[in-house]
């Protein structure tokens, strides 16, 4: 269970930071990195993609994609933008904003989620695309599972705290 209360002072405390911090984890972002096997690439393109497009027609943030392990450079030109995006949020939505972004290790996700593009459960299901597609070969892992359940359910709440 997210202690939001907790979670939100630190934000408010430490605001400048947490959106610095958020500018450079979206340029590490999962659903930046596609997997270079193609039913995985066909899986991830249907689900990341669409979020990509919304950035650019929404907010004018192109964000590329790669199936390498470096990520590109040109993605830092958006830095400033980001920047700027993030710190228009208030209080409450970037604090959902951080909490679900560290959770999901997308912030990508993180601020779909915030501004109501998707909801908890397709977040969480884009998050773990590749690890659900590799269990298809390789079997679940106990640790996995559970960590999985517990950022649904941190995901929830992340949700429920939005409405309110």
């Amino acid at each position: 269970m997210i202690d939001i209360a907790a979670a939100e002072k630190y934000v408010k405390q430490n605001q400048p930071e947490i959106i610095n911090l958020l500018v450079d984890f979206t340029l590490t972002d999962v659903i930046l990195f596609w997997n270079s096997n193609a039913e995985l690439m066909k899986k991830q393109k249907l689900g990341w993609q669409p979020l990509l497009d919304w950035l650019l027609q929404e907010y004018h943030i192109k964000l590329i994609p790669t199936t390498s392990l470096e990520p590109p450079q040109e993605n830092k030109q958006q830095c400033k933008s980001l920047q700027q995006l993030y710190g228009t949020l208030y209080l409450k939505d970037l604090t959902a904003f951080y909490l679900a972004a560290t959770s999901l290790k997308s912030t990508i996700l993180g601020f779909a989620l915030v501004k109501n593009k998707i909801n908890s459960a397709k977040a969480h299901e884009l998050s773990f695309m590749e690890e659900l597609h590799q269990n298809i070969f390789w079997g679940e892992d106990e640790e996995a599972v559970k960590n999985r359940e517990k950022v649904r359910q941190d995901l929830k709440q992340i949700e429920e705290y939005l409405q309110k």
